[in-house]
């Protein structure tokens, strides 16, 4: 039997939600399957959104996780979901590391 192999994306997103989970900070990973309409046309109102969601401090905290090394610039749908979720108060952590995810939560700001 063949063994799938981790992405190094996958891989850090565990990690992610280990520590989250240690530090006792429930987040839940965000559903973005398509949504079929009244017309039967497959949308999806969530594309762009970050990978996890959850509540720090009484304050929405969104995580777009990236895979180590990323240097590439966010995707439209994903730009204009942090302007929105950061205008509107929430926690935005933009990681490419366990790290990043721990300074972000120490600070109580976002990333």
């Amino acid at each position: 039997m063949a063994t799938k192999s981790v992405t190094p994306e996958t891989k850090l997103k565990r990690e992610i939600v280990a520590w989250l989970e240690y530090n006792g900070i429930d987040t839940w990973p965000v559903p973005i399957s398509p949504m079929i309409t009244a017309r039967g046309r497959a949308k999806n109102p969530m594309r762009g959104h970050p990978d996890r969601a959850g509540v720090f401090r009484g304050r929405y905290l969104a995580i777009e996780i990236k895979a180590p090394g990323w240097a590439g610039e966010l995707k439209a749908e994903q730009a204009a979901w942090r302007e929105r979720l950061e205008n509107a108060g929430a926690l935005y952590i933009l990681a490419t590391s366990v790290a990043d995810v721990e300074i972000a939560i120490a600070a109580g700001r976002v990333a």
